[in-house]
């Protein structure tokens, strides 16, 4: 699925958006210095909402989430003044008022780094990561790429992208297109073997420069069971204090792969032999030390 922006906004709307965001950009002028500008990698559907969401009930911090996505629908009023995807994000960690303003970005060549968003390859973009003024780098990571895929096979064909704690389960039953997966238009391979590609390029940039400080959290040991202890983990990381927060979102899809995916065999031939093979008889799970808190009730279950 190509990343094409919307159709420029109506004179009206245009007007509209730039009364509106005048008075933000005086705000931003005058707000307190700056602690950090946090930027989360991810590829979408690993937990990103709900760690969003509970970023966003910090007194300290603006989540911003995934400004590109708005800007491809023209949401944002900031798009009356530029669609300069650089700049655009300029405008908007401007317009907050917190010591910490935080975005998302989904750093694939068929999401944000599209010829129709950055226009530009990951290396270019993270060697560029200073002009967006990051100074914090957070990686959400998901390494059962088949979860992650089917999660988005289900959001984009059942529109189930969230639900709320305590929310009845439904079996959402899909079926993978092994030859041209959703959102990339891949082989299944080839799309794992990109993520696999970029993750390590993230890493890599991460852990071997000093200008930037990194963090990677991963799903099934950060987020699975309880997403309040990566919360934790992004506060240490930025030098807050955690506030009290309140979980607005819940897991969708709770089955396990063999329930929900109607042609699991046709995935198992696919990756037959590959890195990947585990992915068709594994699930994720619960960390035993992250039952062991929510039986102490330190911390709460995800439904």
């Amino acid at each position: 699925m190509s990343d094409q922006i919307q159709p420029p906004m109506r004179p009206a709307i245009f007007a509209k958006s730039l009364i509106h965001c005048l008075p933000l950009l005086n705000r931003g002028l005058t707000r307190p210095r700056r602690k950090a500008n946090v930027l989360m990698l991810h590829f979408g559907r690993c937990g990103s909402t709900v760690v969003g969401n509970l970023l966003r009930q910090h007194p300290k911090i603006a989540w911003d989430a995934e400004i590109l996505q708005s800007r491809k629908q023209n949401l944002l009023p900031e798009c009356a003044i530029t669609k300069n995807p650089k700049r655009l994000i300029r405008l908007r960690s401007l317009r907050a008022t917190q010591p910490v303003f935080g975005f998302e970005l989904k750093p694939l060549p068929f999401m944000h780094l599209s010829s129709a968003q950055l226009n530009m390859s990951l290396p270019q973009f993270l060697n560029q990561l200073q002009e967006f003024k990051v100074t914090h780098l957070i990686f959400l990571s998901r390494e059962h790429y088949l979860r992650q895929l089917a999660s988005v096979t289900v959001a984009i064909e059942k529109n189930r992208y969230e639900t709320v704690p305590g929310a009845e389960s439904t079996l959402n039953r899909i079926r993978i297109n092994c030859e041209n997966t959703l959102m990339a238009g891949k082989p299944i391979k080839q799309l794992f073997d990109c993520y696999e590609s970029i993750s390590k390029q993230i890493r890599q940039f991460g852990t071997t420069q000093n200008k930037i400080r990194f963090l990677e959290l991963e799903y099934q040991r950060d987020i699975l069971g309880s997403p309040f202890k990566a919360f934790r983990k992004i506060c240490d990381f930025l030098r807050l204090t955690p506030s009290q927060v309140v979980l607005k979102n819940a897991k969708v899809n709770t089955e396990s792969i063999t329930e929900y995916v109607c042609n699991l065999q046709e995935i198992k031939d696919a990756l037959q032999g590959t890195q990947y093979e585990w992915m068709t008889t594994q699930d994720e799970q619960i960390p035993s030390e992250t039952i062991s808190l929510i039986k102490n009730q330190r911390i709460h279950m995800v439904a």
